[in-house]
């Protein structure tokens, strides 16, 4: 996401940029993260309310992180 060059969603989204504002709404990537954990799909500001201090939110996020660090090491490495 701080390269010089932009570079389009690393999940495959045509027309949205490797942007954070992207993936808290990426298809892609949640549904992925659903299939991992079993949940439903849900609304960013949902995912993101950790102050309900409900471990499986908290883990969805810790899971969101890492499938985008992977995915992106990936795609560098393999351009």
């Amino acid at each position: 996401m701080n390269e010089a060059s932009a570079l389009d969603c690393i999940f495959g989204c045509a027309g949205e940029r490797d942007d954070r504002g992207h993936y808290l709404f990426c298809p892609f990537l949640w549904s992925d993260i659903s299939k991992y954990d079993g949940l439903p799909i849900a609304e960013a500001l949902e995912i993101l309310a950790i102050s309900k201090q409900e471990l499986p939110t908290a883990v969805r996020l810790v899971a969101a992180s890492h499938t985008y660090t992977a995915a992106r090491h990936i795609h560098l490495f393999q351009a």
